[in-house]
């Protein structure tokens, strides 16, 4: 199990572009805080800003983009789907059992989202201590809690694992590059549904989204927090075993 971890991280880490994609989306918070400083591209930012809330604003900004899901999205494209449609598969599953490379791939995409979601803010934080400290946009202090900036950053990096389990799921099912569409394509219908009251509550798009989150009250923090916990878990987890029950009655 662990040599095929080991396998799937060196395959992934030796791959150009998901290295170039990965790496622009890292450094996107530094990109934008240049921009913003010194006002380049037409960006004029007004009010100010505090350090966690930097990084959090820059991941909504990509999300509402689209552009964050691209990475584990083409993650499993490049690693499943394209494997499974040049049958490149086969060679694993002739020499570990077939749960066996399932679970060493959604463990290697568990260890690259949070590789990825860690350096992201990371260099969020860096770029807002080094380029926008000093400047007007920014804003002594925190502009939350520690309660509500551990639960936000949850459920954001629960939202990037729900998408590459979706695109797991999507790989079994069909082949090719529809992957991608049909991927993005649950993120915007995530995003209409998103409007319907009694439903919003359930999407994992509307629970990791900021504006939501940021509006809800003190007194019932831990309560929302709780709540939204055991359905992002609920939503993974059969969306887990639709994806692990499909790779087993695949046809390789």
């Amino acid at each position: 199990m662990i040599g095929l971890v080991k396998l799937e991280l060196k395959k992934i880490f030796s791959k150009k572009d998901i290295m170039i994609i990965s790496s622009i989306l890292i450094l996107s918070p530094l990109v934008f805080g240049i921009c913003m400083v010194n006002r380049i591209a037409g960006l004029n930012f007004n009010g100010q800003i505090t350090i966690d809330a930097y990084g959090i604003m820059i991941w909504s900004f990509l999300k509402y983009l689209f552009v964050l899901y691209l990475m584990p999205i083409y993650l499993v494209c490049c690693f499943v789907g394209k494997e499974i449609e040049s049958r490149s598969i086969n060679i694993m599953l002739s020499n570990y059992d077939r749960k066996k490379v399932f679970a060493a791939k959604m463990m290697t995409y568990l260890i690259t989202i949070i590789i990825f979601f860690v350096l992201f803010h990371i260099v969020s934080m860096l770029t807002f201590s080094g380029l926008i400290h000093n400047t007007e946009f920014a804003l002594a202090g925190s502009g939350n809690t520690l309660t509500r900036n551990f639960f936000l950053y949850l459920f954001q990096w629960l939202e990037l694992l729900f998408v590459a389990i979706i695109s797991y799921l999507l790989c079994c099912a069909i082949k090719g590059n529809a992957v991608l569409v049909l991927g993005i394509g649950v993120i915007i219908l995530q995003k209409i549904v998103v409007n319907i009251e009694g439903v919003r509550r359930f999407l994992p798009f509307y629970i990791s989204d900021f504006n939501y989150y940021s509006m809800i009250p003190d007194g019932v923090l831990m309560n929302t927090n709780i709540i939204s916990c055991i359905i992002y878990t609920i939503i993974i987890m059969a969306t887990f075993c639709i994806a692990l029950k499909m790779w087993s009655r695949k046809d390789f």
